[in-house]
């Protein structure tokens, strides 16, 4: 049974069916790049969507090794399912399960890859302990998040306050270089890296104002919901006025870091 917050989650991606493209592809794939899949290894893809990372894993491990992907959103187990058929794959299990409820044996996995969505999880730390957990000795760990500046944050949480809402920042309590460490550290982690993706660039305001409508914001304890639609318009419309007020003759920065965190169990 999904928490209210989870399944306001699950119906919002269950919603966007232009998911598989190129860019969301190359994105999970470049989690290989960091930490690559041996011959017989056993995989663990935490929020594995609609398999990208599972089914690159599971080509690389053979068929004495195997790649587990849990996830929440049905539909996008489905269309994983979908592949994995076509593939011929047999060394591919999907659960639908919610990450903090998975309970596999200690020291399982030789490698844990999470795509875009950590920062998703209610409470992040504990899901790094139990990664670590999860891993053999010297298995690796990769994920992604991005900066607490990217995607108009801050001018998002500043529309907010404009009308009297505190919204919480989606992107804590990463959002930093030094609190990825700091997390992974804590966690037990050891050769910790965080590679930077840079893919920020000059777009229009009008574009800059079609990245956020206003209410969607996935926040265990997101305020916007609960507003009626009035308000909901109100800040939408503060949010477009700090956009243009930013504008220039190359249009506004879109800042589109990309972290992939990096952190190896000691063996």
């Amino acid at each position: 049974m999904l928490t209210t917050y989870q399944q306001r989650i699950s119906n919002f991606y269950t919603a966007r069916t232009d998911y598989d493209n190129d860019f969301t592809r190359d994105r999970a794939l470049h989690h290989l790049d960091y930490a690559e899949p041996e011959l017989g290894q056993n995989i663990l893809d935490v929020g594995t969507g609609t398999g990208f990372v599972a089914i690159a894993a599971a080509e690389i491990v053979g068929e004495n090794g195997s790649v587990v992907g849990i996830d929440i959103t049905q539909s996008y187990l489905e269309k994983a399912q979908e592949k994995i058929t076509a593939t011929g794959l047999t060394n591919i299990q999907l659960i639908e399960i919610d990450e903090a409820k998975f309970n596999p044996e200690p020291e399982q996995f030789d490698r844990i890859y999470c795509s875009s969505s950590i920062v998703l999880f209610p409470d992040i730390p504990a899901s790094l302990q139990r990664w670590y957990n999860w891993l053999k000795p010297d298995g690796l760990t990769v994920f992604t998040c991005h900066p607490d500046t990217a995607f108009f944050t801050p001018f998002i949480l500043k529309a907010c306050l404009s009308q009297g809402i505190s919204l919480p920042n989606l992107h804590e309590p990463l959002g930093t270089i030094d609190r990825c460490y700091d997390l992974m550290q804590a966690a037990g982690f050891e050769d910790i890296e965080v590679h930077t993706v840079d893919q920020s660039e000059w777009i229009s305001v009008q574009n800059a104002k079609q990245i956020w409508d206003g209410r969607t914001w996935f926040h265990q304890n997101d305020p916007l919901p609960d507003l009626p639609a009035e308000k909901i318009t109100e800040i939408k419309a503060s949010f477009d006025r700090l956009l243009k007020a930013k504008n220039t003759k190359k249009g506004i920065w879109n800042d589109y870091q990309t972290f992939y965190v990096v952190g190896r169990k000691p063996g």
